[in-house]
């Protein structure tokens, strides 16, 4: 399912995304938001795997592994 997004994303098949082709994405609204793009997008903020997004779900994902200079929810 990942693969599919790079695949879909990475016009120059480089193994990355870049910024150009990102936006690209973007504006090509119609492909994003596939509902396999959109369930994909609400599992990697669904950490706990509940079926709802909580707080705690958000700073996980914002987070930066423990290095965060300050608290996003205060």
């Amino acid at each position: 399912m990942y693969k599919d997004i790079m695949t879909a994303l990475d016009k120059d098949c480089n193994g990355y995304i870049d910024y150009t082709e990102f936006l690209v994405a973007l504006v090509n609204k119609t492909k994003l938001l596939e509902e396999k793009n959109l369930k994909i997008a609400f599992n990697l903020f669904d950490t706990q795997k509940t079926g709802v997004i909580t707080v705690d779900d958000l700073q996980g994902v914002f987070d930066m592994g423990g290095n965060k200079e300050h608290d996003l929810w205060e």
